[in-house]
C-alpha cells in the first residue's frame, strides 16, 4: 500500500505539470503540449535511469515517485494516439504520419541523451 502512495503522489504532480504545460499555448496547427510531454518524460526518465543504474543507493520510494509515478503522470500515450486520430479525421494525413514518426524519434533520442547526460553528471562528480 504505501508503494501505491509514492507511485500516487508522483503521478499526481506529473499530471499537475502536463496540465500546466497545454496551459502554455502553443500556436502550432500540431499537438505541441503533448510532444513536448513526452519529450521531457523520456529525457528524465534517460537521466533518471542512468542514475539508478550508476548510483543503486537511491531508494525504491523515490524510483517510485519519480519514474513511475511523475514521469508516468507527465508523459501520455493515451492522448498522443487521441490527438493523432483527431488530426487523421481532418484529412490531414501528413500530420499525422510525421506526429507519429516526430514523437517515436524524438522520445528515443531524449532517452538516449538523458542517459547520457546523466554518466556525464556522475563523471564529473554533479551527483
Amino acid at each position: 500500500m504505501k508503494n501505491a502512495i509514492f507511485v500516487f503522489i508522483g503521478g499526481g504532480v506529473g499530471s499537475i505539470a502536463r496540465w500546466a504545460l497545454t496551459k502554455i499555448g502553443f500556436s502550432f496547427n500540431f499537438p505541441m503540449a503533448t510532444f513536448a510531454a513526452n519529450v521531457i518524460s523520456c529525457l528524465f526518465v534517460g537521466m533518471l535511469s542512468g542514475f539508478l543504474l550508476i548510483k543503486s543507493d537511491w531508494n525504491n520510494e523515490l524510483k517510485l515517485i519519480l519514474i513511475t509515478g511523475f514521469c508516468g503522470g507527465f508523459s501520455t500515450f493515451s492522448t498522443f494516439i487521441f490527438e493523432t486520430e483527431k488530426i487523421m479525421q481532418t484529412g490531414n494525413l501528413w500530420l499525422a504520419l510525421g506526429n507519429i514518426i516526430l514523437n517515436i524519434i524524438f522520445c528515443m533520442l531524449a532517452l538516449y541523451v538523458g542517459i547520457w547526460f546523466s554518466k556525464l553528471f556522475i563523471n564529473y562528480g554533479i551527483l
